[in-house]
């Protein structure tokens, strides 16, 4: 399985836009590897992941607030829940290691992610900040 950004993802705010861009990008060469039988990078993905959730997540949370975003803390609250399950996984990565079932569970909890959070919360945001336009 393979993902790929679309425009009708944008946002609208170019910021916000190419860090979904790169996010996807990553994801994607993660899936690419997988569905190639290659060993996937865990570890350089949990660390794109860590840096991602941290400066992505603050960047539109800033955003959120300064411009009165009316869910601004529902969707707060969908990225502590990815931050929660992305420490789970790194955990699992450092007692575990880079095993086959956290490569499966890391790509389908990636792909669901990416399907009802970018599709839902922050397309609800996207609608929000063109019709503010």
């Amino acid at each position: 399985m393979r993902i790929a950004w679309t425009e009708d993802l944008a946002l609208g705010v170019e910021e916000l836009d190419a860090q979904h861009r790169a996010l996807y990008a990553h994801v994607d060469q993660f899936l690419e590897a997988m569905g190639a039988g290659r060993s996937p990078d865990l570890a350089s993905l949990l660390e794109f992941l860590d840096a991602y959730s941290r400066d992505h997540f603050g960047a539109e949370e800033r955003f959120m607030r300064e411009g009165g975003y009316p869910e601004a803390e529902r969707h707060a609250e969908l990225h502590r829940a990815f931050t929660a399950g992305l420490r789970e996984r790194a955990e699992a990565h450092r007692v575990r290691g880079a095993t086959a079932s956290l490569a499966v569970d890391l790509c389908a909890w990636l792909t669901d992610w990416l399907r009802e959070h970018l599709r839902g919360a922050d397309a609800e945001l996207g609608r929000w900040i063109r019709a503010r336009r």
